[in-house]
């Protein structure tokens, strides 16, 4: 009986999620009664994800923890909506938690699958952070006046980057973690919101020329900790937000590319210095040559992905225990070995659609700042996925970072729901501002690019007023 619905429910599981992903199309330009339509299909389709899920899971494992975890998890991840929709209703952009519930119920799914008592822990701690997510818009004020503080976001992610690598405890041979009283967390995640917020005030506030080489100095310091720290999957993330920020704050590609001329040079310094690191290219270039060790956790993720085929084994009929660090590092492998390829695919288009909301979001808001806060946490949020995906299926090296949303890990679901509320709530800031302003409410829904924004003015060659810094340098037509 087992096998028949674990074998069936493989193709339900991949309908909803593909049906879920293929919503968001028309959830990019629509608003008004069609996008609430849209939103309500979604949650129906993560509601019957989850369902499903969890049956079929009950029905191999014969727990009724499991069964529990269902009831918390949907009763708890349904308020949150409804609690969300209530307080800020057409004011709100339930796309963006619809995507955060969805990513995150598709991790829960796969962690209870290998070992519960992990996916409980990792609930428990998302729920914190979706209080954090509804809660936040209350504190909108505060965050539109936060952008004059670039010198001590900068110090802060400094010393606290600094601060692992001098006392943290080595996890795979990097200084990633703290401890205290039991508890471990990782820091650079909730620095990784300390960054964006520093590279935001940065580039949306009237700065000297001293100042700015200081801004760059302690930019590059911080990637440079990490470094240092042998924590490159994040120092990747940083260095490429800090190149994507000053592209989409110059308009001039010519410094991204010799930003990314410069980060390729420091790259192969590393290669030159870390003896880790040439085995783990070696490992990328041929994993096969070395099954039995270095290659291991590569190989079985790979093999993992095409036992699955296109619909995958099935829940709780696969193999993802044999990865290492499954539930951490390859989330993604492990999902596509039960759930198959194209469930794995649905989540990335997921993923993409989201990067795409928020870059819409980011070219809608009127303050500079905040526009450039939500621009960094867009490009955060892909780039991690990025790497993390790409590593997983061989396309670039291993680098230990963790799925957004979806991988176990406390620190990461924490400071990724709740640089999602801050999103959320510079778009709800946004849309009081013109609803004061205009004197109508703002539609449901992103209303994606809008045509009429002047181009980025060079605080070098133009004079600034105070209007300009507070209003920002873009005007709509």
């Amino acid at each position: 009986m087992h096998l028949f619905a674990a074998f069936y429910s493989r193709y339900v599981i991949t309908g909803l999620i593909l049906a879920y992903a293929l919503a968001e199309i028309p959830l990019l330009a629509v608003r008004g009664n069609m996008a609430r339509g849209l939103y309500l299909f979604q949650r129906a389709c993560w509601f019957a994800f989850m369902t499903v899920s969890y049956l079929t899971l009950f029905d191999g494992k014969g727990d009724p923890f499991v069964l529990g975890l269902w009831g918390i998890e949907c009763s708890v991840m349904i308020a949150a909506m409804l609690l969300y929709d209530y307080g800020w209703g057409r004011q709100g952009h339930s796309l963006l938690l619809n995507n955060v519930i969805m990513l995150f119920s598709a991790g829960l799914v796969m962690i209870a699958r290998i070992d519960p008592a992990k996916s409980l822990k990792q609930f428990l701690i998302g729920a914190a952070a979706l209080v954090v997510f509804d809660l936040l818009p209350f504190g909108r004020k505060i965050l539109a006046g936060m952008k004059g503080f670039w010198p001590v976001y900068g110090l802060l992610g400094t010393l606290g980057l600094a601060g692992v690598y001098l006392l943290g405890h080595m996890v795979n041979g990097a200084n990633l973690n703290f401890t205290i009283a039991g508890f471990t967390f990782q820091p650079s995640e909730l620095i990784k919101i300390l960054y964006i917020l520093f590279m935001a005030s940065c580039f949306a506030g009237e700065m000297r020329h001293g100042e700015l080489y200081i801004a760059a100095f302690l930019s590059l310091l911080q990637v440079g900790i990490l470094v240092l720290s042998r924590d490159l999957g994040t120092a990747m993330i940083f260095f490429m937000i800090f190149v994507m920020m000053v592209l989409a704050a110059t308009r001039k590609f010519r410094y991204a590319f010799l930003l990314l001329l410069a980060g390729a040079g420091g790259a192969f310094a590393c290669w030159m210095v870390f003896p880790h690191i040439r085995s783990r290219f070696a490992v990328f270039l041929d994993p096969w040559s070395d099954i039995n060790g270095m290659g291991y956790q590569i190989t079985q993720a790979l093999f993992g992905i095409s036992y699955g085929g296109l619909f995958g084994a099935g829940l709780g009929q696969g193999m993802p225990t044999t990865i290492p660090f499954v539930e951490s590092d390859f989330m993604f492998a492990a999902i596509c070995e039960e759930m198959g390829i194209i469930a794995g695919c649905g989540l990335l288009l997921i993923c993409l659609f989201t990067f795409l909301d928020m870059i819409f979001l980011s070219e809608r808001i009127e303050s500079l700042f905040l526009s450039y806060f939500v621009f960094g946490s867009a490009v955060c949020f892909i780039f991690q996925t990025f790497t993390t995906v790409g590593g997983e299926v061989g396309f670039i090296p291993l680098t230990g970072v963790t799925m957004p949303l979806v991988s176990y890990g406390g620190s990461s679901i924490l400071s990724t729901i709740i640089m999602f509320g801050m999103v959320s709530s510079a778009y709800i800031l946004d849309s009081v501002r013109r609803e004061e302003r205009e004197g109508a409410r703002v539609p449901a829904g992103p209303a994606g690019p809008l045509p009429g924004r002047e181009p980025y003015r060079d605080p070098g060659t133009e004079e600034m007023s105070l209007d300009d810094i507070e209003d920002g340098y873009w005007s709509h037509a």
